[in-house]
């Protein structure tokens, strides 16, 4: 295999991740959001607002990792394409975007 050839599946590998990760921290976006917005309109009890707490933690968490590897990866991304090295095709962004229950937090 070329390393040119080579050189291209690697930086699918890396747009590929990416935009997986993408998706994901927007993911814990939404759960963030739902998080904070129950809070917001909701009445709590001591019980239900600490589970709250505990997975607004946890999700921030998460989301932290991802972003830390989106901004790696972007960095890697970027480099690659000021480098000059055009001879690879970019995959289309797909988003998916789901969000957790608040009935299993709560529940």
């Amino acid at each position: 295999m070329s390393h040119s050839v080579e050189l291209n599946e690697y930086v699918n590998t890396l747009r590929k991740r990416y935009n997986e990760i993408v998706g994901t921290q927007s993911k814990y976006d939404l759960a963030e959001q739902d998080i904070l917005h129950y809070i917001e309109f909701e009445k709590c009890d001591a019980v239900a607002g600490s589970k709250l707490l505990k997975k607004l933690k946890e999700v921030r968490t998460l989301r932290r990792e991802i972003k830390n590897e989106c901004e790696e990866l972007q960095s890697i991304l970027d480099k690659i394409d000021k480098s000059g090295l055009k001879n690879y095709t970019r995959p289309h962004k797909t988003y998916t975007y789901r969000t957790i229950t608040l009935e299993s937090v709560l529940g």
